[in-house]
């Protein structure tokens, strides 16, 4: 069964208790709770409002791991509100904090969400390159999972049929240890032979799509061109009938 979430009263409560108790790590952690909260229910303002608050109290403690963990939530929030540039200096800030503490998981993530945003300003060669990177950091980290995530979130986004042929002969390399130069090879051969079939079935559709402009524009005029002289031929000896 599912642990229901806490309601906004029960975090706020646990807000007041950590200021009653004058433990800023805790309130710290209240208010990136209560951020969490409010950009689930869409209510962006409060969100990055608490959000900021508590990246106030882990900068004042030097808690990198916990800043880069709501600068991570802020740039979300910000990508909720289309506010992009924000959301990418949100996510380049999660970045140099997870650096700073060798944390390659949370660089790769980092680093995923930034591709995101690249790619919903249509910027696609900033994502292309953003989501590689981040698949270089899963693979540092050790992670093949979050590696193989990073891989279908690019296949994803660009929506090419190739790009996610190559992601899935990726991903199995990884997983299986096969040789990744042999399975390119095969899988550059097979997008050959699809490429090759595909212009002959145009080339074979090309027939049938010519013939309704041949019986429309051409055909006419042939039979103008032969069918005139006839024609005239026969008036002219229609007219010497007495």
């Amino acid at each position: 069964m599912a642990e229901s979430k806490p309601s906004f009263e029960q975090l706020t409560e646990q807000l007041t208790q950590a200021q009653a108790a004058g433990d800023p790590w805790k309130q710290g952690i209240a208010l990136n709770n209560l951020g969490s909260y409010c950009k689930d229910q869409r209510d962006t303002p409060k969100a990055v409002e608490y959000f900021q608050k508590a990246l106030e109290f882990f900068t004042a403690l030097a808690d990198a791991e916990k800043k880069a963990t709501v600068f991570n939530n802020l740039g979300g929030a910000y990508l909720d509100a289309q506010q992009h540039q924000k959301a990418l200096e949100s996510f380049a800030m999660a970045l140099g904090n997870y650096g700073s503490i060798g944390q390659h998981f949370g660089q790769a993530m980092a680093l995923n969400n930034m591709g995101g945003v690249h790619f919903s300003l249509r910027r696609y060669e900033d994502a292309r390159k953003q989501f590689i990177l981040s698949a270089s950091f899963f693979r540092s980290g050790e992670s093949p999972t979050w590696e193989a995530q990073a891989l279908e979130n690019l296949a994803g986004r660009t929506g090419l049929a190739s790009l996610r042929s190559m992601v899935v002969t990726l991903n199995q390399s990884i997983k299986f240890g096969t040789s990744l130069t042999e399975s390119l090879k095969i899988l550059a051969a097979e997008m050959r032979i699809d490429r090759l079939a595909h212009f002959e079935e145009r080339a074979a559709r090309l027939p049938v799509l010519l013939t309704l402009p041949l019986m429309i524009f051409v055909l006419p005029s042939l039979m103008m061109v032969i069918g005139t002289p006839l024609v005239l031929r026969t008036m002219d000896a229609l007219a010497w009938v007495p």
